[in-house]
């Protein structure tokens, strides 16, 4: 007869003013009598910060015992101060979560130890430690890496598992009355194994509450906030096979179509809302984001760069220019230049482009903070949070005297891509004739998705040519990522002339790729327009062409080249 398992005993440690609770197993490989041991570990090079920043930080910790996360809940400001007066702390909500859904039968972390800072009768910085599950990344990440190097027809069945499990794995939590306010495929973890079933794990949890009963008209919310990831990574396909196993896990009833229309279209919705309330309190200013003034000179950078660093490039925008290490453009208006910059070294490799400008207008729009760089700061991280891919931008400087303007920008770098002509030019016209077409098929129909998507959200992109694409070197990569985000414009609806204007100016780029055929037009426009194609596509057609021979003609007219 087996042993019974010896169940997990908690000892209560106080280190000064933190009291610990933690896995009597694991007290003196995680403790000291000052608290954690960080130094030691750092020092021994056992330490990884996955994520830091004023309110939170993320470490990953090695130790004999195995590898775990230790996240650092900051109290940096009012209010967080006030919310650990009115409620319990962070790390102690999420410990008791984790249990409650663990009882609940639902996949999700190990917690081993947990801590508040007591003083003056207040909860200050609070901790959370758990154990690392084994063999798993965060879904967002897998999606964008692993499935990305799939071959064709690898990712075509895993498309399929992941829809028929994320399906099931949703609706049981909902079942569960299990509601995430932050559910998106950053808080799954995922192990994805040879011969295996796909398995997922909820993360997260301070996030999290448990209700009695989880209506359909309830659980749109969440569904919404899962949409935002998978609008552009899922076919009708994969969303009918997941709202399959939705209700089939839930055992409702009705056509599945038909709730997949009204909750698709639901979710739309709230995710515009989501959105666009994001882009507010993106504008006026966040957490997230560092704004000074620095004389004459102001910005605004990401918090994850530092403020010193944000103030030390707004003060002297101009060396940055020093550490060029290839220039791309060079007239008296524009410089863009890419640059190794040493007090960021997260991003090896960035890009630096500087406007100058001269006039009462230039002024005015950098007064009412609509100057080029701000509007390209604001409709980049809008792409990026509806999943459009774009450079990150990073951080951007305006500067005026007199009637003199200067503005700059500072984007990440997208390793191992080129423009859309270049890469034309330079990569794809050595290849086999075979592989050629075969590619130009893949990045039809992935650009032609990505464009869907962005007159969807709303954006349009007034000057959409070869060169303001960005593709990746790599043959089995089909990403693509949008340049020149200053000529973002944005609609509550984009109207079908300015959707034609986008589609034309591309049309007419594309004459110079000697390797775009007519089918790959109408390919294009086959994925552009879904479900519309039966309907539209010959009047759509017409219209490009008209547009496209007029667009040529009044170019040589005026004497301008085309690109």
């Amino acid at each position: 007869m087996s042993a019974a398992p010896r169940e997990t005993t908690f000892a209560t440690v106080r280190c000064g003013d933190t009291h610990w609770q933690i896995r009597s197993d694991l007290q003196q490989e995680l403790l000291d009598a000052h608290g954690l041991r960080r130094r030691e570990w750092e020092q021994q090079q056992r330490v990884e910060v996955i994520k830091t920043g004023a309110h939170r930080e993320v470490i990953r910790l090695d130790t004999a015992a195995g590898r775990f996360y230790i996240k650092h809940y900051k109290v940096a400001g009012i209010k967080p101060f006030l919310q650990n007066v009115i409620r319990p702390a962070k790390a102690v909500l999420e410990q008791r979560m984790a249990a409650r859904v663990r009882a609940l039968g639902i996949p999700t972390f190990e917690t081993v130890a947990w801590a508040e800072t007591r003083s003056g009768g207040f909860v200050w910085d609070n901790y959370l430690v758990t154990r690392e599950i084994p063999g798993t990344q965060p879904l967002d990440g897998f999606l964008r890496t692993q499935f990305a190097a799939m071959p064709t027809a690898d990712a075509s069945l895993f498309r399929r598992r992941l829809a028929v499990e994320l399906g099931r794995f949703t609706g049981k939590l909902h079942d569960a009355g299990i509601v995430h306010r932050d559910f998106h495929a950053g808080n799954i973890l995922i192990r994805d194994q040879p011969a295996a079933p796909v398995q997922l794990w909820l993360i997260d949890l301070h996030c999290a509450h448990i209700q009695k009963s989880l209506g359909l008209e309830a659980a749109q919310q969440n569904l919404a906030m899962l949409h935002q990831f998978f609008a552009t990574r899922s076919t009708r396909a994969d969303r009918y096979r997941f709202f399959r196993a939705y209700c089939a896990q839930r055992g409702l009833s009705g056509s599945v179509n038909s709730m997949a229309r009204d909750v698709q279209a639901c979710c739309s919705r709230r995710a515009q809302r989501h959105w666009r309330r994001k882009d507010r309190k993106w504008r006026q200013g966040t957490r997230h984001l560092v704004k000074l003034r620095v004389g004459s000179q102001r910005g605004r950078g990401l918090t994850v760069l530092g403020r010193d660093v944000v103030r030390d490039i707004c003060a002297q925008p101009e060396h940055i220019f020093a550490a060029a290490t290839a220039w791309y453009k060079q007239s008296t208006k524009r410089r863009v230049a890419a640059v190794a910059v040493p007090t960021i070294p997260q991003y090896p490799r960035l890009f630096w482009k500087s406007l100058k400008l001269r006039g009462i207008l230039p002024l005015l729009s950098q007064w009412l903070g609509r100057s080029s760089v701000r509007r390209a700061w604001e409709n980049g991280h809008a792409l990026l949070r509806r999943d459009i891919a774009t450079p990150k931008p990073l951080l951007f400087v305006e500067s005026a005297q007199g009637f003199d303007v200067r503005q700059y920008l500072l984007t990440e770098s997208i390793p191992d891509s080129a423009t859309l002509f270049d890469w034309h030019h330079d990569h794809l016209v050595r290849l086999p004739q075979r592989q050629r077409r075969e590619i130009v098929r893949r990045l039809t129909v992935a650009l032609a998705g990505q464009l869907r998507w962005l007159h969807t959200c709303g954006f349009e992109h007034r000057d959409l040519k070869s060169k303001n694409i960005l593709v990746s070197q790599n043959d089995n990569d089909d990403r693509t990522w949008l340049l020149d985000l200053e000529a973002i414009r944005r609609w509550p609806r984009v109207p079908r002339d300015r959707m034609l204007q986008n589609l034309t100016r591309l049309n007419v780029s594309s004459t110079f790729l000697s390797e775009i055929q007519l089918s790959d037009r109408l390919r294009f426009l086959r994925n552009y327009l879904g479900s519309r194609y039966f309907l539209e596509w010959k009047s759509t057609w017409q219209k490009i062409e008209a547009r496209t021979g007029r667009k040529i003609d009044k170019n040589r007219t005026n004497g301008r080249p085309l690109s």
